[in-house]
């Protein structure tokens, strides 16, 4: 009973004040690439959301989409790629996304802040990288993708000139993005 009321708690709290993620959390949620998710876990961690799964294909292998979303605002995913044939109820969680302002990270950093926000809140050394279309700067499991304006245009593909993989920490200083999305535990390839 003491527990059941320890988690209506925090879940008042986390409806009032946001969820955070951590390296080893989201709100209530544990985190963990050895932990099984399913939609089931999602919903019943987050009651007050909506949980929608799907299978999804890219330029990855397929995978499992599980989407938190409230009131049809998509505000974090999560990604597991499908490496058996098998049909399982649960599966690793290979991919955390958060996509909404309203969740915020350990270092308070949110969907919607600067790349100087994240230099003024984070004192570990960060890394930056490219992913498929943006570009990501993070360390020890939090990551943030940011999108870079082109220099310039190809006229021989007619298509931007700048791809992330062109890019360099001088262009994010120079155009100061927005966070786009923050992901766990890797950067997210978008």
């Amino acid at each position: 009973m003491k527990s059941v009321f320890i988690i209506v708690i925090f879940m008042i709290a986390s409806s009032l004040f946001g969820l955070e993620l951590s390296n080893n959390k989201l709100g209530p949620l544990i985190l963990g690439p050895e932990l099984l998710i399913s939609k089931e876990k999602l919903a019943l961690h987050f009651p007050e959301y909506d949980v929608v799964h799907d299978i999804r294909s890219g330029d990855s292998p397929d995978f499992h989409f599980l989407g938190v979303y409230k009131l049809d605002e998509l505000i974090f995913y999560i990604v597991s790629y499908i490496d058996t044939e098998e049909a399982v109820a649960e599966y690793p969680m290979h991919l955390l996304v958060v996509v909404s302002p309203t969740i915020t990270d350990k270092y308070g950093l949110r969907v919607g802040d600067s790349y100087r926000d994240v230099v003024l809140k984070r004192s570990d050394e960060l890394i930056f990288g490219a992913g498929h279309h943006t570009n990501n700067l993070g360390a020890n499991s939090i990551y943030y993708e940011f999108s870079l304006e082109p220099s310039g245009f190809d006229q021989a593909i007619e298509m931007p000139d700048m791809s992330p993989e062109n890019a360099t920490i001088g262009d994010l200083v120079e155009q100061n993005p927005k966070i786009e999305s923050i992901s766990w535990p890797y950067p997210s390839w978008d």
